[in-house]
């Protein structure tokens, strides 16, 4: 059900606030703290609650904090691609983010960014993507075995932990090799993730209380950092002396050189990357998984669809690089689940000078935010919305579907580097699982969503696993 307007009001009374440069109005939302709480504690009914007005662009507030929302994919598209130099990563969320994490390629700009992202670029291009997929695939094979020797447990299986732990295996694995111990791995994952945590907190209340106030809170912020970052140093300078360079993406940092200056990156620079990689690539195909194994269990009929695919065209074998275009149907399936659940919810720029967008002007150094998740469940954009349909990916459906409106690694330069790593992931991930096993849901379960960094199942996904009879894997070499 659908929630009224109850956060914002259109103001068509006498409280009016209207910018006379905008046509149509910009709304704004009433309340000392503004909308903080309804933000706070209902973000999906929050944006719907904008979504709402029908104004390409709405203007309300956080605490202390002035901002625009987004709502159509043509003022995002404007923001993304159309003007996207006037667009830079910035606002409250992105300066935090940039304090606690560094300045990698999620919340770097101009000709830093551009430089970071050249020199990058070749650790995700086919070459490096195929040593990538062979670590995929031999993690996915020691999680499966896993799982078939809990198979016949009585209680349910947490997909989520499994798919969670199974992402973070390949992310360090590809990111440091094998010289990363698990006590190491250890370290850095707790500390990242409380630096991710404490950051969403911050982000949500609206500000940074600078960190050389000795508060207990800041206290413990700092160490989770300093620790997570001198772990990351000290293997980014034993790898520096190695003799001989190795295939991990510490490595491929190390020894490349930006393409038009020829400089390289510094160790601190590799570090603030490293710690993006490591979040972005465990949240993201972990998420992604629990999501398309949620849904492959309310649409049995899907999933014996994907495995019939997989069964056709791989017959027992491994799923590679070469499978991505050949397995169709299954590429279709994950991206409906990357629709309904989009990894990126929310995601924020600001402006350097004033724009126009859609008649609606926007002034410089605006809080700009917009939600991919919103607008893949818009009903002006997608026949059916709120329906898992694989097959509105199909070309003969794409006039009822507005594709400009899908955007689950965003668009335009500052496109995901790690999209097709994602896919590929998330494709090897779900075909070798379907060959293994059935899994259901306890009876009555629905997933609810915990609204994070990214979109994930509150409390995990528990499920009761069943194998296949005769169910057979390639064995991965190595």
């Amino acid at each position: 059900m659908r929630m009224t307007n109850f956060f914002l009001h259109p103001f068509n009374g006498p409280n009016s606030i209207y910018d006379m440069t905008t046509n149509p109005p910009i709304h704004k939302a009433p309340g000392l703290l503004g909308s903080m709480r309804p933000f706070m504690h209902s973000p999906r009914e929050f944006l719907q609650s904008l979504q709402d007005h029908g104004s390409p662009i709405v203007k309300f507030r956080l605490a202390h904090m002035q901002a625009y929302y987004l709502t159509t994919p043509e003022a995002t598209l404007h923001v993304l691609q159309k003007n996207q130099a006037n667009y830079y990563k910035g606002g409250t969320a992105m300066n935090i983010g940039r304090k606690l994490l560094g300045n990698g390629l999620v919340f770097s700009n101009g000709d830093f960014w551009k430089r970071q992202r050249r020199i990058a670029n070749p650790a995700f291009h086919n070459q490096c993507l195929a040593h990538y997929v062979s670590v995929m695939q031999r993690r996915t094979q020691v999680m499966l075995e896993e799982l078939a020797a809990r198979s016949h447990q009585a209680t349910p299986v947490n997909l989520y932990d499994a798919f969670n732990e199974l992402a973070i295996t390949i992310v360090r694995d590809n990111l440091f090799g094998a010289d990363l111990s698990q006590k190491d791995m250890a370290t850095i994952l707790k500390a990242i993730n409380y630096t991710m945590v404490e950051g969403q907190r911050r982000v949500r209340a609206g500000f940074l209380l600078p960190l050389w106030i000795p508060t207990p809170g800041n206290r413990k912020l700092v160490e989770a950092m300093k620790t997570s970052e001198a772990i990351v140093i000290r293997l980014i300078a034993e790898k520096a002396e190695a003799p001989e360079p190795g295939r991990s993406l510490i490595d491929m940092l190390l020894h490349t050189p930006d393409p038009e200056t020829g400089e390289h990156m510094s160790p601190q620079q590799i570090s603030d990357e490293v710690k993006i990689f490591f979040l972005a690539g465990t949240d993201t195909s972990a998420n992604a998984m629990s999501w398309l194994a949620y849904l492959l269990d309310r649409h049995p009929e899907v999933r014996e669809r994907v495995r019939a695919e997989v069964t056709e065209e791989l017959g027992g074998r491994l799923p590679g690089m070469e499978d991505m275009k050949r397995l169709s149907y299954t590429g279709r399936v994950i991206k409906e689940s990357l629709r309904l659940y989009a990894p990126a919810w929310l995601l924020t720029r600001a402006n350097y000078e004033a724009d126009e967008i859609e008649g609606i002007h926007l002034p410089k150094e605006s809080n700009i935010f917009f939600s991919p998740l919103m607008m893949h469940h818009h009903p002006d954009h997608w026949e059916d919305p709120e329906r898992f349909d694989p097959d509105r990916w199909l070309p003969e459906r794409k006039d009822r579907n507005n594709h400009k409106a899908y955007m689950p690694f965003i668009v335009g330069p500052r496109k995901c580097i790690g999209f097709r790593f994602a896919e590929l992931e998330i494709t090897i991930m779900l075909a070798m699982l379907v060959q293994r096993f059935n899994w259901s849901l306890p009876v009555g379960h629905k997933a609810e969503i915990e609204y994070s960094g990214a979109i994930r199942p509150l409390g995990g996904l528990p499920v009761y696993l069943q194998p296949l009879p005769q169910a057979t894997l390639e064995t991965v070499p190595g």
